[in-house]
Formats: C-alpha cells, sequence, structure tokens
C-alpha cells in the first residue's frame, strides 16, 4: 500500500522539528451536541500540516540554512498546526458507536485505568494534564513556529479562535536548548524509526534503524505481519487508516538529582572497579566490569552519565572500544575560539561519522550482555538487545521538545521547572509505549522476552552469580526509578560478583501529566468536521 503524505500529519512523520512549540489542550463545552466543536475544527483543517508539505519544508530550510552557513536572520518561516482527539474527544465529535467500539482498549482506558496500567496511580490525582475524567482533554492542538514572537502570537489567535471551548490546563510551551539537547545535558532524539526525509521513500531497503510505516501508522505494512498490515487497522473504521496514536507525557527534570545520583553511583562503584580492573590485567578477574575496559583505571561522573543513558551526551554510542575505554566524551573538541586553552565544546552533530551514532544489527548482537551499552541504561531499556523483531519492533517515533530555563550549576535550587514536553506515535500504545514504560522501564528485569531459566526479581537479592545482572540488571535510572528498593547491577564479564548499586529514592524525572491521543488523517479530520463519521 502506498504512504500518502499529503494526508499523514506532519509532526507524525517527519516532525515539525520548529524551536518553539506549544500544546494547547481544549475541553469542548458541556451539553453540546459537538456542533461547537465540529465548527471549531472546520476553521482548523485548512491550517492542518501534511508530513509531504513539512518534508518538502524541511528539505527547503536545510538548503537555505546551508547556503547562509547557518544565519538565522534570514532563514525562511513557517508556523504548523497538527491536531488529535482523545477517546472522549472523538466520541463528542458524533462518531457512531460501532466505529468507537473498533477503536482498541487501552485507548478507551479513563485517566484513572491509564495510571494505574502505568503504575503511577498515586501521583494522577496532582496531574496537571489528565489526571482525572473532570479534567481530561478533549482535543490536542500542536503549534511549532520558528521565533517565539510567531509562536505566541499563533496561541493567541488560536486560543480566541476555539472559544467558547476552554483549556483544560494552561499552554505547554517549549523551546529547543540548542543542537537537540536536553535539560540532562544529552542530545535527544537520536535514532528515529522513521527516515529523516519520507519524500525519499518509505518503507526502506538501505537502514536497519526505519521501520515499516505500519508500526507507526495504521493500514501500513508493520514487522509483525511482514507484507501484510495490521488487522486492527484493517478491520476498524477506513477513516482511521493513515492515522497514528499519540501518547503525551510531560516529563519534570531534577538536574541536581540526576547528578546526585551519578555521584553516589560512582561513589559506590569506583572503588571496586579500581580494584578489579587492576587484578583483571593478571588474568585472574574479569576482563571487563560493565563496559568499563581494563585501559581506564576508574569511573568518573562523565562515564556514569553515559552509562545511565546508553550514550555519551554528544550522542556517540558506547558500543566500540574506543568508546568505552574513553573517560570524557569523544565528541567533545577544543573551543576553536579558545587557542591554547583548555575549553572543550560539542563537535556538530554533522560532524560526527556515522559509524559512532548508529547502533548496528551487528552489534546489537554483540552486545547482548551490556558490554558497551549496560542493559540498566535508559537505552538499553527503551530500545533493548533481545526484543522481537530486532531493530525495529516496539518501537515508537519520538517528538518533543524541552520546557522551562536551561539549569545553572551555580544556582541549582531556583526552584524553576524544567523538563520534557514528550510526544510519541504508534499504531498500538499497548505494545509499543505502554509496554516500554510499564514493563521495561518501571520492572528491573531484562528489557524484552525473557532468557529461559532467568532469575526471578526476589532470586536476584539472593544471587551472586554472574547471570543475575543480566537476566535483571535493574531499573533504568533516568526515567523509570520505583519509589523504593530500586537498584542498577553492574555484572562482570567473565565471572565474578556483581556489583549492586541502590538508587535513591527522589526521581530524576516526575510525571506531570500523560494523555492517550488519536491523531488522524487530513481526510478524517474533514470527516469529523463535517460530522460524517
Amino acid at each position: 500500500m502506498q504512504i500518502m503524505l499529503d494526508q499523514i500529519q506532519g509532526n507524525i512523520t517527519p516532525g515539525f522539528r520548529k524551536d518553539h512549540q506549544a500544546f494547547l489542550f481544549f475541553r469542548f463545552p458541556e451539553g453540546d451536541n459537538g456542533s461547537i466543536a465540529r465548527g471549531w475544527l472546520k476553521r482548523v483543517c485548512p491550517l492542518i500540516a501534511s508530513a509531504e508539505e513539512v518534508a518538502t519544508f524541511n528539505r527547503l530550510f536545510k538548503l537555505v540554512r546551508q547556503r547562509l552557513k547557518k544565519s538565522e536572520s534570514r532563514a525562511i518561516r513557517s508556523i504548523w498546526l497538527n491536531v488529535a482527539f482523545s477517546d472522549v474527544g472523538l466520541k463528542l465529535l458524533g462518531i457512531n458507536d460501532e466505529d468507537y467500539q473498533a477503536f482498541p482498549a487501552e485507548f478507551h482506558d479513563c485517566p484513572e485505568v491509564r495510571a494505574d496500567k502505568l503504575g503511577e496511580l498515586a501521583e494522577s490525582q496532582s496531574f496537571e494534564i489528565g489526571g482525572t475524567s473532570d479534567t481530561e482533554p478533549h482535543a490536542l492542538l500542536i503549534i511549532g513556529a520558528d521565533t517565539r514572537a510567531d509562536l505566541e502570537a499563533e496561541v493567541t489567535k488560536q486560543c480566541y479562535d476555539a472559544s467558547p471551548m476552554t483549556l483544560a490546563c494552561p499552554p505547554q510551551i517549549g523551546q529547543t536548548l540548542g543542537d537537540g539537547f536536553e535539560h540532562f545535558g544529552f542530545r535527544d532524539g537520536i535514532s528515529q524509526p522513521d527516515p529523516d526525509d519520507p519524500l525519499t521513500g518509505w518503507p526502506r531497503q538501505d537502514s536497519e534503524q526505519i521501520a515499516p510505516p505500519g508500526e507507526f501508522i495504521l493500514g501500513l505494512p508493520k514487522v509483525s505481519m511482514r507484507q501484510g498490515v495490521d488487522p486492527w487497522a484493517v478491520n476498524g473504521p477506513t477513516w482511521a487508516r493513515f492515522g497514528s496514536f499519540l501518547v503525551f507525557r510531560k516529563l519534570e527534570q531534577d538536574v541536581s538529582a540526576f547528578r546526585q545520583v551519578v555521584r553516589e553511583a560512582v561513589a559506590k562503584v569506583e572503588p571496586q572497579t579500581k580494584d578489579l580492573l587492576q587484578l583483571s590485567n593478571t588474568g585472574t578477574l574479569p576482563e571487563q566490569v560493565a563496559g568499563i575496559t581494563p585501559d581506564a583505571t576508574s569511573i568518573n561522573e562523565d562515564m556514569m552519565a553515559a552509562r545511565f543513558m546508553g550514550r555519551w551526551p554528544s550522542g556517540i554510542k558506547l558500543t566500540f572500544a574506543e568508546s568505552q575505554s574513553a573517560t570524557s566524551d569523544p565528541g567533545m573538541m577544543k573551543d576553536p575560539t579558545d587557542p591554547g586553552g583548555t575549553r572543550k565544546v560539542f563537535k556538530e552533530f554533522s560532524d560526527v561519522p556515522e559509524w559512532q551514532k548508529t547502533i548496528s544489527a551487528d552489534e546489537i548482537q554483540q552486545d547482548q550482555y551490556g558490554d558497551g551499552c549496560p542493559l540498566f541504561s535508559h537505552i538499553g531499556k527503551a530500545h533493548p538487545r533481545s526484543a522481537p523483531g530486532g531493530l525495529t519492533r516496539n518501537r515508537i517515533i519520538r517528538r518533543g521538545i524541552p520546557y522551562g530555563p536551561v539549569w545553572d550549576a551555580d544556582s541549582p535550587q531556583r526552584g524553576e521547572e524544567r523538563g520534557l514536553l514528550f510526544l510519541a506515535y504508534q499504531a498500538s500504545i499497548k505494545e509499543q509505549f505502554q509496554k516500554i514504560q510499564s514493563e521495561w522501564l518501571q520492572r528491573s528485569n531484562r528489557a524484552g522476552p525473557a532468557r529461559p531459566g532467568a532469575a526471578s526479581e526476589d532470586e536476584h537479592r539472593q544471587l551472586a552469580d554472574v547471570g543475575a545482572s543480566r537476566d535483571l540488571p535493574g531499573y533504568d535510572p533516568i526515567a523509570g526509578t520505583p519509589a523504593s528498593d530500586g537498584f542498577i547491577g553492574f555484572h562482570l564479564r567473565g565471572g565474578g560478583q556483581d556489583i549492586i548499586v541502590s538508587l535513591p529514592t527522589r526521581p530524576a524525572v516526575t510525571v506531570r501529566g500523560t494523555g492517550y491521543f488519536f491523531s488522524p488523517s487530513i481526510a478524517a479530520i474533514e470527516m469529523l468536521a463535517e460530522g460524517h463519521v
């Protein structure tokens, strides 16, 4: 089946990639038969940006910036809009009962049930977005702009045009931090499973990283069906084809807590790695500790933070020898504006060789035990080595943008909120986002299917053999830290006792809101606006 880029909303693929974005969560008026919401949707329809339009603009924007040597002052500008609807929102828009019931059960879950499945029921009562049925948004309007002034003007206009609809919460405003970095100091959005430029074709045969489009867009070929399509996309409403399920998360980041847990892990691991690595040179103990080679006599905070994330802050992967033995980020270089000085800056990501950025299928196979990218790391959990379908199964298209000011180490206790406004697009919330979040990030087990004979979580506490942390490496220390009794396990390649590091109860990431939405095709938006579904 041909992928119709003129019908797919543009933030699904290739993504807005705007430096300034806003997320407006609307509730439709009570007691209305949907006419007000449909009237609003008729006004919004002509403004919805398609994948074809966004991809074409992104090509032109890249060419103009190259010609102007990245000058922003004369770069072309645009404003993009996309829209999505919650379960209740679709019902209030008047879709028929048969079509409504065809949507999957997890999409129908009320906020309380959804939070319980994600292990967030207690916290959800104080969510800013989607905490209870009484505050659940009905529609999400996504706005992307190239300047803050353009964004603010568009937010004002869209809020005015949506009246008498109301906002379920204040507008959520995000702004990039520069060169793709997030608040913990890492480049984000690397190794996306959709093509950078879908105009070149999708599906693609020239990349192991690119998943079939049906993994994210309904009605198209996907991994599990080989040459077929998802049965739900065929048996469900025809107007739902070329749509995608969207998960929104507001994730508050505590940079101080992140740095503290890194320091505590170093304090626990570093003395033991020194002794073990020195002894390993005699051939009497393991040759490697959780990706730390004998060339490194100790582990420092930079190395530990990279192993928490599963990459260096620059985006360089950990699964090759020079990266594993490095004591500082190999993606940094001397500051050319400070000749003779010691200051370092990040290399342009485009200047980093592709083989240093992208983890190949061969590397995945060779790194089954996390010798390079630890199994407990955020990437090791969210993109597991043993997931069915290899590199392309259970993936999500990740969109999002930081919010709040950059963290200042000189005054870290100012109380300013900062974090990530996170979006995930997929064909199945249950098999993609929910599986990653509740079954992999939030549990101590190895992400992906369990190996035969793997130890249980209770047995892990009593085991000292080398295999324990291979099957139960611990919790994601960034996005999956539990409220208590959390740990990560550094296993020793070659034999010996695992190094188990307890995690503090103060989380580095706190969920402040969650919402499940459906992003219809552009033709389907027009049908919803006319009441023809």
